[in-house]
């Protein structure tokens, strides 16, 4: 029977408690926000988990029901009311 592989080919994002590590661009410093501000590979994820104790988080894309995508267009018009 043939081992299973692990895809290292996707979107990676690193957790920090409850906020999301990136790195800031041109320097080696790292930055947290509330939401993930950036996907990256897993070697790249791996080692800001690394560096900032946090926990590497694999993002699969989904597809949307044509309901999903209405209710999502719904909240992000009544976001841009307020």
């Amino acid at each position: 029977m043939e081992e299973p592989t692990i895809d290292v080919k996707g979107n990676f994002a690193v957790r920090v408690g409850k906020m999301w590590a990136g790195e800031e661009s041109y320097s080696e410093s790292v930055s947290l926000s509330e939401q993930p501000k950036q996907l990256c590979s897993f070697a790249k994820a791996a080692t800001l988990a690394e560096k900032t104790g946090g926990s590497v988080v694999m993002f699969k894309p989904i597809d949307l029901t044509e309901e999903q995508i209405a209710d999502l267009k719904l909240a992000a018009t009544a976001a841009n009311e307020k």
